[in-house]
């Protein structure tokens, strides 16, 4: 039996652009190929849902302190 980890309500992301933005998580995804399985966040930012691996996804907090340092 695995435990899973509770899907956040926010994430934060860092855009092509470089900056870091944050918005609420739409829904989740499990994506599973040969070599792997990840969970996937889609997050509404500003009107645009993405798709936010888990490995990519920060929490908002912490991203706003990051930039700041």
């Amino acid at each position: 039996m695995s435990v899973r980890p509770s899907t956040p309500d926010r994430v934060a992301v860092e855009t092509l652009q470089g900056d870091i933005r944050s918005g609420p998580v739409v829904d989740e995804l499990v994506e599973a190929d040969v070599h792997d399985i990840q969970r996937v966040f889609r997050v509404n930012l500003g009107g645009t849902i993405i798709r936010v691996p888990e490995d990519d996804a920060g929490i908002p907090d912490d991203a706003v302190t990051a930039t700041r340092q």
